[in-house]
């Protein structure tokens, strides 16, 4: 049977809660049999994490430590110096604010994981960062696609030869909407023939259809959605519902989202008089959205262009509220008309006029509710015709599959080794380097600790993987309340033995690893040293699958021998060179770690020497460990 078409999807930063159209093509595709994979070249801005992403199989990958990001030339794979001259190219013909070197070593480290996992073609969306990032990736032998918007490539990315550059190095460019495509297609003339739109698709099914009258006596109840930024035009909405509140006409608003410009249209609202009819909800769930919109009368955005010439293209909360079946009132800017269609789906009013979006208000409030309700019908069925996310997740399929560059399936990873820190004694940088150069093994760890010029080439070539950024175990933490619950109640189970602190560290590291396991199974979990035990059973309580558990016990272990004890019993191998727990255990030290451990000194007269130890029968004992470790049945 033939491997699964297998993409990674690049991003600045993932995930992003304005960004539920990523989520939404991704998961489409999932369901289509295509394997994805994520890469965030940073951490995610805040903790705030749709429930929806629950149902998304991909693995997310996020940037190494710095020093590994930056690491000298030496210890980086051989497609580094290409990469490099590349960078010296960019920043000569495109500006150093491009900022080509950052590029090439985010590409240099992303491209060692995506060979290790047998990606075949990377996806971009945003015509920024993430894709000049990916221009490099083409010197590791990757193939690429974006998806441009307009905002990105017209006033982010500001380089217009840039662009074309990054246009012309695609396998194809997407563009979201027929006005962003011919934009584009001015912009990087030659390119037409590569640029095709296909429109941000949803999950119709996630919206139900509102079909209920408006009840006499209350006002009409709008829902808006959005970052709150000038483009979105908030501003201009708030001081159309305070015109028409002076003049009779009452509506009952909701904001969704947030961003810089909350403070300030807080004080706008209050200042307004209109604190009672608007209300500033701050973010909200996929779920906690939807529920808004069945229960709206009508969908509103005042999208306008602002200062830096920055605008909504295509907005997905449109289409979310027509597939929902509410009418929307909106404005003529960019993209926004190809979806609500004046008088027949919808209104329309002239962008950044409050005098206009007050006009197109009263006339929703004016009209019946059978009106609204066919505005809304005619809506739903625009939506479902055109912005369905199986159609267009089907056309990137299609794409995506005609332009594949790599056809090695990856790696198959039977065992990953967790650390704390990757060791620097001569003894742990043995066992770790026959961890690294074992086929079907992976590392694991929390912090890089004294890098060397050996755990900087295992970081380079994907071989040592890192825990993430603190936002992404919290967000992760937070999500997870049944998870929750249940360590909560491992916690009250061990009791004093192990320190509160150490124990939640280790929970949400935890909980983090268990739905990387729970996604993409390994056989065999290795807590390197005692300090990562308490993590790797952990890990087993939450997984919903089989999986042994081994250990490696150094000589006065830094966690309580009595928590150990317990733990241990739980796992399937444990090499144990401390003489009073292996006593407990009945177990012995298979490894010899002991003997390894020891301080000798050679005395020349006066002078004592430390004695270096003899490394090779240690060495023999680990390969004979490591295949236990990959061969013994649970």
């Amino acid at each position: 049977m033939p491997e699964p078409l297998h993409v990674a999807y690049l991003y600045s930063r993932y995930p992003v809660v304005s960004q539920t159209f990523c989520d939404s093509e991704m998961m489409a595709l999932e369901a289509l049999g295509v394997k994805v994979t994520i890469g965030s070249l940073n951490a995610p801005p805040d903790s705030f994490r749709h429930e929806r992403l629950d149902r998304l199989k991909a693995k997310t990958l996020y940037p190494a430590p710095p020093e590994v990001m930056t690491a000298p030339d030496g210890v980086r794979p051989p497609f580094w110096q290409k990469m490099k001259a590349l960078a010296a190219d960019h920043e000569q013909r495109f500006g150093a604010e491009t900022k080509p070197l950052t590029r090439a070593q985010n590409a240099c480290y992303f491209a060692a994981q995506f060979q290790r996992l047998g990606v075949q073609h990377v996806h971009v969306h945003f015509a920024n960062r993430a894709t000049h990032t990916a221009l490099f990736l083409r010197e590791a032998g990757f193939t690429y696609s974006f998806t441009a918007h307009a905002q990105d490539f017209m006033v982010d990315l500001n380089n217009d030869p840039l662009l074309r550059e990054m246009v012309s190095g695609a396998e194809f460019v997407i563009a979201v909407s027929d006005y962003s495509r011919e934009l584009l297609a001015k912009t990087c003339p030659g390119s037409e023939g590569k640029i095709h739109r296909i429109y941000n698709g949803i999950a119709l099914g996630d919206f139900e259809r509102n079909t209920a009258p408006t009840g006499t006596g209350r006002p009409l109840q709008l829902v808006s959605v959005g970052r709150l930024i000038e483009f979105k035009g908030f501003h201009v909405l708030i001081d159309a519902i305070g015109k028409l509140k002076a003049s009779g006409v009452l509506f009952d608003l909701k904001i969704v989202g947030d961003g810089p410009w909350r403070e300030r249209l807080q004080v706008q609202i209050d200042s307004s008089g209109v604190g009672d009819c608007v209300t500033l909800c701050g973010v909200r769930s996929q779920d906690q959205v939807r529920a808004l919109l069945a229960d709206a009368d009508a969908f509103v955005l005042a999208c306008l262009v602002d200062e830096k010439g920055a605008s909504d293209v295509l907005p997905t909360v449109i289409t979310e509220a027509m597939a929902a079946g509410l009418p929307v009132v909106s404005t003529h800017v960019a993209g926004v008309p190809e979806m609500v269609a004046h008088g027949e789906t919808g209104l329309l009013a002239e962008a950044g006029s409050v005098d206009a979006f007050a006009g197109a208000l009263r006339a929703l409030a004016a009209g019946s509710d059978a009106w609204r309700l066919q505005l809304g019908a005619a809506g739903s069925v625009k939506a479902r015709a055109q912005f369905d996310q199986m159609t267009a997740a089907s056309e990137l399929k299609r794409r995506f599959a005609g332009v594949t560059s790599r056809v090695d399936p990856g790696r198959e990873v039977r065992a990953l080794v967790v650390m704390s820190e990757c060791q620097v004694s001569p003894a742990g940088n043995a066992e770790c380097a026959i961890y690294a150069d074992t086929d079907g093994v992976d590392l694991l760890t929390a912090r890089l600790g004294t890098a060397t010029d050996e755990s900087m080439r295992w970081a380079g070539s994907g071989m040592l993987q890192f825990f993430p950024d603190g936002v992404v175990l919290e967000s992760l933490w937070r999500s997870r309340g049944h998870w929750r619950e249940q360590l909560d109640e491992v916690r009250r189970d061990l009791g004093t033995s192990i320190d509160g602190e150490d124990f939640y560290l280790n929970a949400r590291r935890a909980v983090w690893l268990a739905d990387v396991l729970n996604k993409q199974p390994v056989p065999c979990l290795h807590a390197f040293r005692a300090d990562v035990v308490l993590l790797v059973w952990l890990v087993r309580q939450l997984c919903d699958h089989p999986l042994r558990l081994s250990a490696v016990i150094e000589p006065q272990p830094p966690m309580r021998r009595s928590a150990l004890k317990r733990l241990l019993k739980d796992f399937t191998m444990a090499s144990v060179a401390d003489e009073r727990l292996a006593t407990d255990l009945k177990a012995v030290d298979e490894i010899k770690l002991a003997a390894v451990s020891e301080t000798r000194h050679r005395h020349i007269g006066p002078i004592k020497i430390r004695q270096p130890l003899p490394l090779e029968p240690f060495r023999a004992a680990v390969r004979q460990w490591v295949e236990r470790i990959l061969t013994t049945n649970s």
